[in-house]
């Protein structure tokens, strides 16, 4: 599949504001540039957003939204694909998703990931590829060789359109998960069939026995019921008793109010807390006459005379307060006693009640058990023997039958599920997928190892099954070196050239062909001029043959002679504006 973007509208965007702005593609190497902050890199977000929903740099979709206008949020992008013509236009603030196909709107699922999920089915790729082999942030993005082994798998599995395999895998392991629970399930259901069926067995043997047992079992079931009512009778004549004595106790027990004596209490109480203080309040002032020369009534001062007048004084009021004292003392005591003993009789009172209340309910528990014992008894004395032997003949028959066919069920889901585990085995990492790794491994690192060539890299670099890679150095002695021990300046021309034979191995194995491809950054990375030029070389050589549109971003152009256009963004106030102008 071949797909062709024209061109993308936008409007409220980062720094783009109201007035729509149009960026098309040009085919050959073209440049955009402009002062950092003023909008270029913003083109690959602008995609990014219109063709997946999601920024291609880590920040909040919200921080889309042009930060003067906060609204009215716009992207609309043009592409063709198999001679249809489509269109993607999301937007924000309001929000807003339409795809249409030759004008026509397309109906997709409700739910926004499904959206998306077939929207990268017509577009062939998903937003961790388009980061791969469309938009490529050669400063931004993470190196692939930095990756983890699971991203790395990933991304190699997407390129080599295998990862139709782990799609099946998925498939497959949920199969398996549904037949291990259709499994517990049926193993249930057989379970159960065996046990229904056993016990019709069972049920069998016990009918004949109690065909031969019938007379003596039911003589046998009288003779029990009868015994549970007379052990039902006799616990009622006791609990009778029990209640007689209960109901006389109840009667001798008169408890008097105690809420006056508590009252009377807590007066005395206050009473005698105001006596203690008087007494205390005496014993003070005889401390301080005796000690003092000022008098701490009248404040003269004090002779022998009026000293002894004073203490006697106080003397008398403590003798008079002490007796006051003791006498309300008894009066509390009297009232405690009072008080308690009516509260225990109170309290034994409620105790007995309670105890009545639970031999009523229990005599009329055992009214209730001996009226339904006599009803069993003599619905046991009604008993006949009555057996349909043919109906209960077909019903055995019919439970063996089920209990067979769910055998046989059984069975078929353990051989499927043996089946779907086999097929797991073989679409896992180490099966069909390992077969594909190989073959189409050597064409990748053939594909590196070219690029590393015209980039005049002296490497020969091979990635293993295990998505290892190994760097041999052919400058004078061969040996194997480290990609983290590598310049900087060679890491890039390593990483450059992965991703572009990414690009051009999705492109010969998964028939998918893209017109447009960006390189973010790529001047101000740390390549020497001299390198520099042989990577735009490069890229302008596969530009030229595969026809397509190449988009070199950064705030400076390192030109040669090889760019066809060059696109200025120049930001004038508030808001960015695109200008096209010849290299």
């Amino acid at each position: 599949m071949k797909i062709e973007f024209n061109k993308v509208e936008f409007k409220n965007i980062l720094s783009y504001g109201n007035n729509k702005q149009t960026f098309k593609f040009d085919e050959g190497l073209n440049a955009i540039t402009g002062r950092n902050g003023h909008g270029k890199s913003s083109i690959l977000d602008i995609m990014s957003y219109g063709l997946f929903g999601q920024p291609y740099r880590r920040i909040k979709i919200a921080e889309l939204i042009n930060r003067v206008n906060k609204k009215n949020m716009n992207v609309k992008v043009y592409f063709t694909l198999d001679n249809n013509s489509y269109t993607i236009e999301r937007g924000l603030k309001p929000a807003k998703f339409e795809i249409k196909c030759n004008g026509e709107e397309l109906e997709l699922l409700s739910s926004k990931k499904l959206i998306q999920n077939e929207i990268d089915d017509i577009l062939g790729v998903n937003h961790v590829l388009f980061k791969q082999v469309i938009a490529l942030a050669v400063n931004a993005n993470k190196p692939f060789l930095t990756l983890s082994a699971y991203e790395k798998r990933n991304i190699i599995e997407t390129i080599f359109n295998i990862d139709v395999f782990g799609d099946m895998t998925k498939q497959v392991k949920q199969t398996i998960t549904q037949l291990k629970i259709d499994q517990k399930i049926k193993i249930n259901e057989l379970r159960s069939t065996k046990t229904t069926y056993d016990s019709y067995l069972k049920q069998k043997e016990d009918i004949e026995l109690s065909i031969k047992n019938f007379k003596k079992n039911k003589k046998d079931d009288v003779d029990t019921v009868k015994g549970m009512i007379k052990q039902h009778k006799d616990e009622l004549v006791e609990l009778k008793t029990n209640l007689k004595l209960a109901k006389a106790h109840l009667k001798t027990l008169k408890p008097q109010d105690i809420e006056e004596p508590r009252n009377k209490k807590h007066k005395l109480s206050d009473e005698l807390s105001i006596l203690k203080y008087e007494i205390d309040k005496s014993k003070k002032d005889n401390e301080y006459l005796d000690g003092k020369d000022l008098c701490l009534y009248c404040g003269t001062v004090i002779t022998a005379d009026h000293r002894e007048k004073h203490i006697t004084e106080n003397n008398n009021k403590i003798k008079t307060n002490n007796k006051k004292v003791t006498t309300v003392f008894n009066k509390i005591e009297e009232l405690e006693v009072f008080i308690e003993t009516n509260r225990q009789d109170a309290n034994i009172k409620i105790q007995t009640e309670n105890a009545i209340a639970g031999v009523e309910k229990r005599m009329k528990i055992h009214n209730d058990e001996i009226e339904t014992k006599k009803i069993n008894m003599q619905n046991i004395k009604d008993r006949e023997l009555s057996f349909d032997s043919e109906k209960f003949n077909a019903e055995l028959t019919e439970k063996k039958t089920a209990f067979k066919q769910t055998f046989k069920d059984a069975e078929t889901i353990n051989n499927e599920l043996d089946t779907q585990t086999i097929l797991s085995n073989i679409l896992s990492d180490s099966g069909v997928k390992s077969h594909f790794m190989a073959k189409l491994l050597p064409l990748l690192n053939s594909k590196i190892n070219g690029y590393l060539e015209d980039f005049d890299m002296p490497f020969i670099f091979e990635f293993d099954e295990t998505l290892n890679e190994q760097i041999i150095s052919l400058a004078g002695k061969k040996e194997s070196v480290s990609y983290f021990s590598c310049s900087e300046g060679e890491k890039k021309r390593i990483d450059i050239s992965i991703l572009l034979s990414f690009i051009d191995t999705i492109k010969n194995i998964s028939n998918w062909d893209c017109n447009i491809l960006f390189f973010d950054e790529l001047l101000d990375s740390a390549v020497d001029p001299s390198n520099l030029q042989l990577i735009l070389n490069a890229i302008k050589i596969m530009t030229t043959k595969n026809k397509q549109s190449s988009y070199v971003v950064s705030h400076r152009v390192y030109d040669g002679g090889l760019f066809n256009n060059i696109v200025k963004i120049e930001k004038n106030g508030t808001f960015s504006t695109i200008q096209y102008e010849d290299s």
